[in-house]
């Protein structure tokens, strides 16, 4: 194929990128249209309406909750920051070189736009098509990252009680020519910074990757400068470079989402566009309590993130107090787990009530099944049924599972006044704890 229909190939999958977001979009809308959510305390009915924009908006947000939240942590734990970058070796990469002219203007050089006459295509790439190129690369960026939190984390015993409190952020970005790289952060005690390093180089030595594509920085002042680098890339990747002062602003944004889902959708459902270390509250819960929020809570948190430079995700857990109750289903035995049991008088009460139990994967098997029939059922998007081939062939290689089931979430608030009710089955699987370290 000559560079010309390389390139129309090329355009044509960003054509199919916008397509496929907008299927979904209509795919969603059908499917949530056919259903009315009825307030039980209000009795209050309303319907659902989806779109890429608001998917990401809320999205966004979260990540830069994660990310500041984090931030608070290591500060609070005296933890270090090492900023990171992780890029695909050439084999990935569809193309190569780009003419450059020098800008007399800004006093630069400047790369030219993606065209066939400015790029060249690259005679080492090993992959039939570019999707499965995207696949594949995505795939191995997130086993250099496995591979290398692995290493921090167990690769020397003389370490690893270091390495329990270790935090960390992923952002993958992706390149005009559609591949992605990772952009990461680590929060850890600074006596471990010189192994960090360490494990960061014999990992891309041991998965081949190019030296001079990766990067580690640990030579900050203090951890506000690593943690403005991962915003920076945060905002840029989920809300895109649109000019606000341009009247296509919101046309813009709404672009860029749609393209943002339909790459997604190339990388299938459980890929993570952002990687986050778990929080105390969970970020679901904490979507729970902010959306039920009055007006008056909301602006006191928030001036209070502000006065002392945390986040609402952080203010809102110091003044929970969660209370989780879980079941072995195996032994029977019932455990109880608290979150800020000190706290006298907190603005919000949670209780979640849960069962776990070790399953075959053979049983999981019959549950997707039987998960992929009632998404048949209720004419659910055409990408889940693809995600749960994807879902079965990850299962292969995971040690014993658990089911975690939630049983029931209940959030209230200081007078008792209920926030959030809800009993429904909603199960997820977990390798074995003691197991899970080894292979994460």
């Amino acid at each position: 194929m000559s560079n010309e229909q390389i390139f129309e190939s090329f355009y044509e999958l960003q054509e199919a990128l916008y397509l496929k977001a907008s299927a979904k979009e209509e795919q969603y809308n059908e499917y949530y249209h056919n259903m009315t959510i009825v307030n039980a305390n209000t009795k209050s009915s309303y319907n659902i309406d989806y779109s890429n924009l608001k998917y990401f908006s809320d999205f966004g947000s979260s990540a830069m909750q994660k990310v500041l939240y984090n931030k608070t942590i290591a500060k609070q734990e005296d933890l270090v920051a090492t900023f990171f970058t992780i890029t695909l070796p050439s084999k990935y990469h569809y193309f190569i070189t780009a003419k450059r002219i020098y800008n007399h203007n800004n006093r630069r050089y400047e790369t030219q736009k993606l065209e066939f006459e400015n790029w060249e295509v690259n005679p080492n790439y090993t992959f039939n098509t570019m999707e499965e190129g995207i696949e594949n690369g995505y795939k191995a960026l997130s086993t250099f990252w496995r591979l290398f939190y692995n290493k921090i984390k167990t690769g020397d015993r003389r370490y690893k009680t270091l390495a329990k409190n270790l935090r960390y952020d992923l952002i993958s970005e992706f390149h005009k020519t559609l591949k992605i790289h990772t952009h990461g952060i680590i929060y850890a005690n600074e006596a471990l910074l010189p192994y960090i390093k360490q494990c960061f180089n014999a990992t891309i030595k041991e998965l081949g990757f190019n030296r001079n594509g990766c990067d580690i920085k640990q030579d900050f002042v203090n951890n506000d400068g690593a943690t403005q680098y991962i915003l920076k890339y945060t905002t840029k990747f989920l809300h895109s470079d649109a000019d606000k002062e341009s009247h296509f602003y919101e046309m813009q944004k709404r672009s860029h989402a749609d393209f943002m889902v339909g790459w997604k959708s190339i990388l299938g459902r459980y890929s993570r566009i952002h990687k986050s270390s778990n929080t105390k509250l969970g970020i679901g819960i904490y979507k729970k309590i902010y959306r039920n929020l009055s007006q008056e809570d909301k602006e006191l948190l928030l001036a209070r993130a502000l006065k002392n430079n945390t986040c609402l995700l952080y203010e809102i857990e110091q003044e929970s107090f969660k209370v989780t109750t879980t079941i072995d289903k195996d032994t029977g035995e019932i455990k109880t787990k608290q979150l800020n049991a000190h706290l006298h008088t907190p603005m919000f009460h949670i209780e979640i009530e849960q069962s776990k139990e070790r399953i075959p994967k053979e049983e999981l098997l019959k549950d997707l099944l039987h998960q992929k029939s009632i998404y048949l059922k209720n004419s659910a998007p055409i990408e889940v049924f693809n995600a749960l081939e994807k879902e079965i062939e990850s299962l292969q290689n995971v040690p014993t599972l658990y089911r975690y089931t939630i049983h029931s979430l209940v959030i209230k608030d200081a007078s008792q006044q209920k926030l959030y009710d809800k009993s429904w089955f909603s199960a997820w699987y977990e390798p074995d704890e003691e197991e899970l370290e080894e292979e994460f």
